[in-house]
């Protein structure tokens, strides 16, 4: 039960960081231009993805994702971090959150949080969520990569939607033994994140 408070209150939690930061997936109605990434040399494609970054749709993000994942695998920690953040963008992941903070708001459909977060997972690409973490995983490794409170933030909560999505949703997430690597990185992301997660669970035991 404890590993199973554990694993929602985080969710709900970067749920919630999630949405108050969703100024990165924000439609831009002054970025009109609409190119053609594979006629880009790579620095275009990298500038052109940034872009997208504040301004695409889903299907733009994903393209864009799709081309970046071709300079994959790279020793340039700008190139892993921006894959990283157009894998998790193109997943779909806004609107699946936007729709969860709704539901826990009480604006319709489902108010417990097991269900908001299997409403996230079914909503969601999961291969490039799983991907996501991946790149930020190896991003993490690389000499020089300071990645941000929003980007730590972000891994934790699309580690953490990637666990339970394993284990048949959320309702089975206390099958998930706290000392599940996966686990243990989505722990570890959310404190660089600035999280409290021990304040925030009234003592619960948690990950050493």
């Amino acid at each position: 039960m404890k590993n199973r408070l554990f694993l929602i209150v985080m969710v709900v939690f970067m749920v919630v960081m999630l949405g108050a930061c969703q100024d990165v997936f924000t439609s831009n109605a002054f970025f009109w231009y609409k190119a053609d990434m594979a006629n880009m040399t790579d620095a275009q494609k990298i500038s052109y993805a940034k872009d997208l970054l504040s301004s695409g749709n889903k299907e733009e993000l994903a393209a864009a994702y799709e081309e970046i994942k071709k300079m994959l695998p790279s020793t340039d920690p700008e190139v892993v971090v921006l894959a990283a953040e157009l894998a998790l963008a193109s997943s779909g992941i806004d609107d699946a959150v936007a729709e969860a903070l709704k539901q826990l708001g009480g604006g319709g459909g489902a108010a417990d949080p097991v269900d908001a977060v299997n409403a996230i997972i079914g909503a969601v690409d999961k291969t490039n969520l799983d991907e996501a973490v991946d790149l930020v995983a190896a991003a993490e490794s690389m000499d020089g990569v300071t990645l941000t409170a929003d980007q730590y933030a972000n891994a934790a909560a699309a580690q953490v939607l990637v666990i339970i999505d394993t284990v048949g949703g959320a309702a089975n997430a206390g099958s998930i033994p706290t000392t599940d690597p996966g686990l243990q990185q989505a722990y570890d992301w959310a404190t660089a994140a600035g999280v409290d997660l021990e304040g925030m669970l009234g003592g619960l035991d948690l990950p050493e």
